[in-house]
């Protein structure tokens, strides 16, 4: 199912028109002047602008306390990521939630409503396909880059590389990456034998409930990182039109 479709049918009809038939709405436009209708979706506009930026200030406490936890289990495990490496960013196969995004699309259409529009039409060509759009790789450097929107990075380029999941035996293991492996062989080998006791290692599937818990529909599906982000800001520049034209 198309996300814009979902955004439309669950947050942007006016509640007047909700539970009218696609062929009525279309009739009862025709008719309403167009002062009234611009007004309906003024009123109906500002009271889901208020409803987004309640779930939008909900992330953003959520980012603050993984921040928190991954910054502590950092402090004990004495894992990091090697610096300027963007190797996880780098790979096509990322997918993430609407939700986690709407944050950084809130951010870009405030600040720059001219450069989240234009990204908007980049997003469009690579059809939700490749790397993260806001990955920026080091020519000629392998695997070196960095984040554009590190700040406003969604939860899974938060949790992963120093979070766990429970495998199919029901045991927590440690979610990270080749290199952070490679990089401290030792530390990663004292999480593995000690996963719950000596270290407070952030659960991920916690966190992805905690998200849904925000908003099970946004919060709660998974898409190409590319398809979530451009959703988000198709939501955030569909509601910056309707407070332009009303």
């Amino acid at each position: 199912m198309n996300c814009s479709y979902i955004f439309f049918n669950a947050y942007t009809i006016p509640k007047p028109f909700a539970s009218v038939k696609q062929n009525q709405l279309l009739n009862i436009l025709e008719i309403l002047d167009e002062h009234v209708i611009l007004t309906i979706l003024k009123i109906e506009d500002e009271k889901v602008r208020q409803m987004i930026q309640k779930k939008i200030a909900a992330v953003r406490r959520l980012f603050w306390k993984i921040d928190h936890a991954c910054a502590l289990f950092k402090l004990q495990s004495g894992l990091n990521c090697p610096v300027g490496c963007g190797e996880c960013c780098s790979k096509s196969d990322i997918e993430a939630t609407i939700l986690e995004f709407l944050p950084l699309a809130d951010d870009l259409s405030r600040r720059h409503p001219g450069m989240a529009e234009a990204l908007l039409k980049q997003l469009e060509q690579r059809d939700g396909t490749g790397p993260c759009i806001f990955y920026q790789a080091e020519v000629g450097s392998g695997s070196a880059g960095s984040c554009l929107e590190y700040s406003q990075r969604g939860m899974i380029c938060r949790l992963f590389g120093f979070s766990a999941r429970s495998n199919k035996y029901g045991q927590k293991e440690i979610l990270t990456c080749r290199r952070i492996k490679t990089l401290h062989p030792d530390c990663y080998a004292t999480v593995a034998e000690n996963m719950g006791s000596r270290f407070s290692i952030p659960y991920m599937p916690y966190y992805q409930e905690e998200l849904q818990n925000i908003d099970f529909v946004l919060g709660g599906g998974l898409y190409p990182i590319n398809q979530a982000i451009q959703s988000a800001l198709e939501m955030m520049s569909l509601h910056r039109f309707f407070r332009l034209a009303s």
